[in-house]
């Protein structure tokens, strides 16, 4: 608000001296200022999250209505509200559009406009990227959290989400077709019905259970880079497809062979509700597959080059690899060769960050994209701070 009366009070002294009207040493002022909408526009939709919350509380949706039923509110909700600087960023866009516009190209202040102008469309831009970055992080990690078993896979940042939905999952007999459980019966419905989740790299397979929980089903987190999509599957049992409650599933299914490198390869048969939903999935599944082994190339170079040899002071350490009450680790290495951290409390996280020890670009990666759900810059800077002045103490003393 105070920049914005700053700005105000600039406006109001230049028309003042109407038809003279120089703006754009206002602009000026006012562009370097306009990144502190970075933050509230990076933390809006979970801004939104929180005040759902608050309002299950019978107390506070009470206090609540109360105050936006006021006259100065003019019936607007407090998410309107909320709303309102989203579009601040987009409204200076446009006004400098239409005062560019009426301005002629030989104008004195043309080009400074036209600077502003393309400086707030490249603020918008990088705000853009940071939010779908960031609700990418978090929804990434409300559906971890949703799986009683966690997924692990969930964790890794570059992991982005594209679909979820019902299928039901075809049981197979061990020579590899479908049982002798009707496609249409039912039960089959009810019993192999499954919440399926496709990011870019990885498909997860779960069931629902109580309270809106999932549980990971057997072989239910898929690697995509080990699988081979197959939309019009062979061998399905005659019976299932000639009967009458199968017939509007036909054509509905599409199987995954999974060829797991480490491991035995094994077959998973899903079908989809109708045809359209199947034409969604089985594209969206190809594209992702298409994508990872294209990349699939360079990811590894880049991997291989990250990778350091562990010295015996980390293997000699034992907070690095075992669970305490303020960290659990997962099974996973990181390019260090130690155990990736499932989760920790900041104070740990921070630690990590700075043990000169070992430098994990994975970990660094990962902390970076995603510090600011969980804490702010200022307090690793401090704890940077600290360690640029004292380095010997990022080495913790266990």
């Amino acid at each position: 608000m105070f920049l914005h009366q700053i700005f105000y009070q600039g406006l109001k002294a230049r028309i003042a001296s109407w038809p003279t009207l120089v703006l754009a040493d206002l602009f000026d002022i006012l562009l370097p200022m306009l990144n502190i909408y970075q933050e509230f526009v990076r933390n809006h939709q979970y801004s939104l999250q929180i005040l759902a919350h608050c309002k299950q509380n019978r107390d506070f949706d009470k206090l609540l209505k109360q105050y936006e039923a006021k006259p100065d509110c003019e019936e607007r909700t407090l998410e309107t509200f909320l709303t309102y600087p989203m579009f601040q960023i987009p409204r200076y866009i446009l006004t400098l559009h239409e005062l560019l516009a009426h301005t002629p190209h030989e104008h004195i202040e043309r080009n400074s406009l036209d600077f502003a102008k393309s400086k707030l469309e490249e603020l918008s831009r990088i705000m853009h990227d940071e939010v779908s970055e960031t609700e990418n992080i978090r929804k990434n990690l409300a559906i971890e959290r949703m799986i009683i078993e966690g997924c692990e896979v969930l964790l890794d940042t570059s992991q982005t989400f594209v679909r979820q939905g019902s299928l039901i999952q075809v049981p197979m007999s061990e020579k590899g077709k479908i049982t002798r459980g009707r496609l249409g019966s039912l039960s089959l419905k009810k019993e192999g019905e499954r919440q399926c989740f496709l990011f870019s790299k990885h498909l997860i397979i779960c069931t629902r259970g109580s309270g809106g929980k999932l549980h990971l089903t057997k072989n239910g987190v898929v690697s995509l880079i080990d699988c081979t999509l197959m939309e019009e599957p062979e061998g399905t049992d005659d019976e299932s497809k000639s009967d009458k409650s199968g017939q509007d599933m036909e054509h509905l299914d599409f199987k995954i062979v999974v060829e797991p490198k480490d491991s035995q390869s094994f077959t998973i048969i899903l079908v989809a509700s109708s045809r359209q939903e199947k034409s969604a999935w089985t594209s969206d599944i190809s594209q992702c597959i298409d994508n990872i082994r294209c990349n699939g190339l360079m990811m590894n170079a880049f991997e291989d080059n990250s990778t350091v040899t562990v010295p015996q002071m980390i293997k000699s350490d034992s907070s690095l690899y075992c669970d305490d009450v303020d960290i659990r680790f997962s099974k996973m290495m990181n390019s260090c060769k130690v155990l990736q951290i499932r989760y920790a409390s900041v104070e740990r996280l921070l630690e990590r960050l700075t043990d000169l020890r070992f430098l994990s670009i994975d970990f660094l990666n990962t902390f970076l994209h995603s510090y600011r759900v969980f804490t702010t810059a200022d307090v690793v800077l401090d704890k940077l701070i600290t360690i640029y002045k004292k380095p010997i103490s990022a080495i913790p003393a266990r």
